[in-house]
């Protein structure tokens, strides 16, 4: 079955349950084999898709981050294009950020 990201992020958004599990699956998936890093990216675009986590649990979504940013030249066409969305939408949440300010 295809999760649409749209789907994952009503989950992720909780984060004292599902959303702190994703965060904490999507940074320690980054770092394995290219199967499970593809899966790890799709998650972690879902993690910074919304800034619930970001705002709960900041230290550990900018390690999420750092991890996503390596990857946006990964060989998978498909993990680099979730990393590479994922920081498009950091940047997005972090310009609104400072704008707010």
């Amino acid at each position: 079955a295809v999760v649409a990201l749209a789907e994952l992020l009503p989950l992720v958004k909780d984060v004292t349950g599902w959303g702190l599990d994703a965060l904490d699956l999507a940074t320690r998936g980054l770092g394995e084999a290219p199967e499970t890093r593809r899966a790890a990216a799709f998650l972690g675009a879902a993690v910074v898709a919304t800034d619930a986590c970001l705002e709960a649990h900041p230290r550990e979504t900018a390690k999420l981050c750092k991890a996503l940013k390596r990857l946006t030249g990964d060989a998978d066409a498909a993990t680099a294009g979730h990393c590479a969305a994922a920081m498009a939408r950091l940047d997005v949440l972090l310009a609104r950020k400072v704008k707010g300010a």
